[in-house]
């Protein structure tokens, strides 16, 4: 697998990404088959956990699915926003939705995005963006990740 960070506004994948709070960013993941066709490993889609902008799947889904886990780099092992950034991020979440602090906030219809069609011929290689933003200012964590 290999996973590239976009800016959605400049599609360049080597244009550098200004990581900020509010900044929408797109992450793509080409997966890929050194074994034979893709298809055959029966990946249907890529489970992101669940967060304020991600839609409930319902639980019905039964396909093959890879889970997807994020890790913000720079920050503390597993780091929380800060309490005024979660506050306000909680004012846009769905008071039924019960969910601990994330620094990631992803953007999806569902927690299964479902894998494409293949890319080329043979169905070696798959490729899907997952689009998200971090909830807190990294100067709330000592300065430590991306750009403020």
């Amino acid at each position: 697998m290999q996973a590239v960070l976009k800016d959605p506004r400049n599609q360049q994948t080597t244009a550098p990404v200004r990581i900020r709070r509010e900044k929408k960013v797109t992450v793509e993941l080409a997966l890929h088959s050194d074994t034979g066709p893709f298809n055959r490993w029966g990946w249907e889609a890529i489970e992101i956990p669940q967060t304020g902008f991600v839609k409930p799947t319902p639980q019905t889904f039964s396909g093959r699915h890879l889970k997807l886990s994020t890790q913000v780099l720079g920050c503390l092992p597993n780091a929380q926003p800060c309490s005024n950034c979660w506050e306000r991020e909680q004012r846009t979440i769905d008071p039924d939705l019960d969910l601990q602090p994330y620094m990631i906030n992803f953007r999806a219809e569902s927690r299964m995005i479902n894998l494409p069609w293949p890319l080329c011929a043979d169905d070696k290689c798959r490729r899907v963006e997952i689009k998200f933003y971090f909830t807190c200012y990294s100067r709330h964590h000592g300065g430590q990740y991306g750009y403020d």
